[in-house]
C-alpha cells in the first residue's frame, strides 16, 4: 500500500495532467492537429494514467460504481484517449476529502484551468475579429488599387472598368455566401430546453424577408450603423441588455428623425433574424429587467407573426397595467393598453402595421368589448384585495368570454414577479362538469365576489350588495 505522501503526489500530478489536458482542449482543430501537440498530449495523458493506477478512489468507484468509468478503463476510447475532452468526472475522483490538506491546492488548479480555457476563448474571439477586419481591408485595398485610372464611374467600353465590375461583383458574391451560410448555421442549431415553450421550435413567421416592417422602415433599419453592429450579437441576452442600455423610446424612430431608427426598432429586427423561440419569446414578454424589453417582444409579434397568431401572444397581457415610457415627454402608457392599441389601429405611430383580415379583426373586437369595464373591476378589487385572501372566500369567475362560474379562492398571485402587474386568484370550480377544469389561474378583473345568493355581474339586486358591490366598481 502506498503512502499518504505517495497518494497526495499522485493527485497533484493528475490535476496538472487534468488542467493541461483541459487548456490544449480549447486550441482550434487546426492547431490540435500540430504533432508537437499530439505529443504533449500523449505525455499529459500518459502521466494522469500512471496517477490513477492504482488509487483507492478509483478502485473504491469501481465496486460502488462500476458505470461510473468509461469502458476499457482510464485508457480506453471512451478515457484518457478522448484528448479533447475535459475530464470534470475524473477529476472529481481525485478530489481530495474534506478536510484534506490539498483541498486548497486542488481548488486553485480547477481555478488554473478555467481561467485558461476562458483565455483561450477569448483570444480565438479576439484573433477572429482582427483576420475579419483585416480580410475586409485588405478586400476594400484591392478594390481601390483595381479601380480604373481613366474613368472616374465605370465605362462599359473599358476593359479596366470591365476588370473592376467583375471584382466588385466576385466580392459581394462571396459576401452573399458568407451572409447565407450565417443564416443556415443559426437556423440548425440546437434550441436549449430551458428555451423552448409551447413550440418546439423557430416561430412561423409571416415574411422572411423584411419580417413584415414597411419598405422604408425595412430599408433605414438594415442600413443604419446600430443594426449593423447588431449582427455581431449571437444570443437573445446580448440584445436585451442592447435594449436596456440604449432604447429610451417604443417609437420607430428617433426623436426628431424620420430615417434614422429606434435602437429598439433595431433590436427588434435583429431578434427577428434570430429564428426565435416560442420559448425565447415568451421570456422577453415576462422580462422584469425592463418594460421595453417586453415591448419589443410585442413588436415582434405584431410585425413578424401570422395575423391569426396575435391574439394568442396578446390575449394574456390585455389587462397588464405595468408602466412603459411612450418616448421622450411622451408620458406612460400601461403594457394592457399599448397591446390593445397595437390591436385596434392601424398605425404605429407614423408606421403602417401590418393588414388584419377582417376575419381576424372581428375575432380581437370581441375579445375587447370587455377590457374596460375589466380594467375598472382589476382596480376595485385591489383596493379589497386582503377580502380575496380570506379563508373560503366564494368568488364567481369569467373563464371564457361571457361564461361565469362559482368557485372558492385557493390563492391570491399579486405581489411578485409578473403577478405584480398581472394579478391573479387561483379558483376552484363547484359543480364541475365532464370535460371541464376543477381550477384555474383567472386574472383579478375577471372575478367578483359573491355574498349570499351571489350576484351576477353587471346586474342589481340585493344579493350583490356589500362585498360584491364594492369589488365590482
Amino acid at each position: 500500500m502506498s503512502s499518504p505522501a505517495d497518494a497526495a503526489a499522485r493527485r497533484q500530478a493528475a490535476v496538472v495532467a487534468a488542467a493541461n489536458m483541459e487548456s490544449l482542449a480549447g486550441y482550434p482543430q487546426a492547431v490540435v492537429t500540430d504533432p508537437v501537440l499530439d505529443a504533449w498530449r500523449a505525455q499529459f495523458a500518459s502521466q494522469a494514467a500512471a496517477a490513477f493506477q492504482g488509487s483507492p478512489m478509483v478502485a473504491m468507484a469501481h465496486a460502488t460504481a462500476p458505470g461510473l468509468l468509461p469502458p476499457g478503463g482510464l485508457m480506453g476510447a471512451g478515457g484518457l484517449h478522448g484528448l479533447l475532452q475535459p475530464m470534470p468526472a475524473a477529476m472529481a475522483l481525485l478530489a481530495p476529502p474534506s478536510g484534506s490538506g490539498d483541498s486548497k491546492n486542488w481548488e486553485e488548479a480547477k481555478k488554473e484551468a478555467k481561467s485558461s480555457a476562458e483565455e483561450a476563448s477569448t483570444d480565438r474571439l479576439r484573433l477572429s475579429k482582427e483576420d475579419r477586419a483585416k480580410k475586409e481591408a485588405d478586400a476594400a485595398a484591392e478594390a481601390e488599387r483595381r479601380k480604373c485610372h481613366l474613368h472616374k464611374k465605370p465605362n462599359g467600353k473599358c476593359k479596366f472598368c470591365q476588370v473592376y465590375k467583375d471584382f466588385v461583383a466576385k466580392e459581394n458574391e462571396a459576401k452573399a455566401v458568407a451572409k447565407e451560410k450565417f443564416t443556415d448555421s443559426l437556423k440548425g442549431k440546437m434550441v436549449r430546453a430551458s428555451e423552448q415553450g409551447h413550440t418546439s421550435g423557430p416561430l412561423e413567421l409571416v415574411n422572411n424577408k423584411n419580417y413584415g416592417f414597411p419598405k422604408i422602415l425595412h430599408t433605414h433599419v438594415v442600413e443604419s450603423t446600430h443594426f449593423k453592429t447588431l449582427l455581431d450579437f449571437q444570443s437573445i441576452e446580448e440584445i436585451t441588455h442592447e435594449i436596456v442600455g440604449y432604447a429610451d423610446t417604443v417609437e420607430p424612430y428617433v426623436q426628431n428623425s424620420t430615417t434614422v431608427p429606434s435602437a429598439l426598432f433595431c433590436c427588434v429586427y435583429r431578434l427577428l433574424t434570430m429564428n426565435l423561440t416560442g420559448g425565447q419569446l415568451k421570456r422577453l414578454l415576462e422580462s422584469e429587467d425592463s418594460p421595453l424589453i417586453r415591448c419589443a417582444g410585442f413588436v415582434a409579434i405584431r410585425f413578424g407573426l401570422p395575423p391569426e397568431h396575435i391574439w394568442n401572444w396578446f390575449g394574456e397581457y390585455i389587462l397588464d397595467d405595468q408602466e412603459v415610457p411612450v418616448g421622450k415627454g411622451g408620458g406612460n402608457t400601461t403594457i394592457g393598453e399599448y397591446v390593445e392599441g397595437m390591436m385596434t389601429q392601424d398605425h404605429y405611430f407614423s408606421t403602417v402595421l401590418p393588414r388584419l383580415p377582417n376575419v381576424v379583426k372581428r375575432h380581437m373586437e370581441s375579445k375587447l368589448a370587455q377590457v374596460s369595464q375589466e380594467r375598472r373591476r382589476s382596480k376595485a378589487n385591489r383596493r379589497v384585495l386582503d377580502l380575496f385572501r380570506e379563508r373560503g372566500a366564494r368568488v364567481e369567475a369569467c373563464v371564457g368570454d361571457s361564461e361565469w362560474r362559482t368557485g372558492e379562492v385557493l390563492e391570491v398571485l399579486a405581489d411578485t414577479g409578473t403577478f405584480a402587474s398581472r394579478p391573479k386568484v387561483r379558483v376552484r370550480f363547484e359543480h364541475v362538469a365532464e370535460g371541464e377544469r376543477e381550477e384555474s389561474l383567472v386574472h383579478l378583473g375577471r372575478v367578483i365576489l359573491a355574498d349570499g345568493g351571489g350576484a351576477r355581474p353587471g346586474g342589481g339586486g340585493g344579493g350583490g350588495r356589500g362585498r360584491a358591490a364594492r369589488a365590482r366598481g
